[in-house]
């Protein structure tokens, strides 16, 4: 079974993964019920440096298309 997950895990990971979708971090905020953008980015956006490499590998392949 799975006995390490805790709720609090499984809300930080949807938040993360609604950012990294697109969802503004406005959207990530009324949907998680926190009070302030800060506490949701600090505590719960859990984006690791390899999807911020991912996104700009493909920002750079995009521009390079378009050329």
């Amino acid at each position: 079974g799975v006995e390490d997950i805790r709720l609090h895990d499984l809300r930080a990971q949807a938040a993360t993964d609604k950012l990294l979708e697109g969802w503004s971090v406005a959207e990530v905020q009324v949907q998680t019920g926190h009070r302030s953008a800060s506490i949701l980015l600090e505590r719960y956006a859990r984006i690791r440096a390899s999807h911020i490499v991912q996104k700009m590998h493909a920002k750079a392949k995009a521009n390079h298309l378009e050329e």
